[in-house]
């Protein structure tokens, strides 16, 4: 098998991915977080009080009152964005979407390895802890 028939599957397997349901609803939910004005005036004003933190923390003698104010300020903020509906859904569908992609490297990579395709068994990600000193499926 030529590379050029193995990135030509490389290609069908991106297509795949993207008539897939986790991509389109992971897509369309980042178009309603993109269009919501308020939650995009939201997350700017959010960007603009970690750039006025920074600039406190960058003074010389910085101002804890000041800063007090700002954190309080930014944690409403955070808030308000990880509480908006349209947000709440754009997260749920990209890490139902990120599961599938990780699903996905996890397969070609075993197979990389020399693994049987048809024998490899993807481990569960919701049992993932995140550190693999704690698991036992992925090696």
């Amino acid at each position: 098998m030529e590379n050029t028939e193995i990135l030509n599957l490389a290609r069908e397997i991106g297509m795949a991915i993207q008539r897939s349901d986790e991509y389109i609803n992971y897509r369309m939910n980042e178009q309603k977080v993109e269009c919501s004005k308020k939650l995009q005036n939201t997350i700017k004003e959010f960007n603009l009080k970690k750039s006025e933190i920074n600039a406190e923390l960058s003074k010389e003698i910085s101002s804890q009152e000041k800063m007090d104010k700002l954190n309080s300020e930014i944690s409403e903020l955070y808030k308000k964005i990880t509480n908006d509906e349209n947000m709440k859904k754009f997260n749920e569908t990209k890490r139902i979407f990120d599961e599938m992609l990780g699903k996905i490297s996890y397969l070609i990579s075993e197979c990389a390895k020399g693994e049987d395709p048809y024998k490899i068994e993807i481990p569960d990600e919701e049992n993932c802890t995140g550190s693999c000193s704690t698991c036992s499926g992925c090696h």
